[in-house]
């Protein structure tokens, strides 16, 4: 448990450094797949049916981008 936790932190991390951050959703279903609960193929299918098929009109916050100016 420790190790996927450490994979998890690691992750964001590097997200964080591109001034990307997950969601607590994205950041579950990421352990399910570390865990073995789901295939990556599997998570791939849920995310892309939870949100790259949504309504336009709907927020979309799979990965919330946090620019700061300098990088705009």
């Amino acid at each position: 448990m420790k190790d996927i936790e450490q994979v998890i932190k690691n992750v964001k991390a590097t997200l964080a450094m591109e001034g990307l951050k997950v969601n607590q959703d994205i950041e579950d279903i990421g352990r399910k797949v570390l865990n073995g609960e789901l295939t990556g193929d599997k998570a791939v299918e849920i995310i892309k049916e939870k949100y790259l098929y949504k309504e336009c009109d709907e927020e979309i916050d799979l990965v919330k981008f946090e620019r700061t100016e300098k990088y705009l």
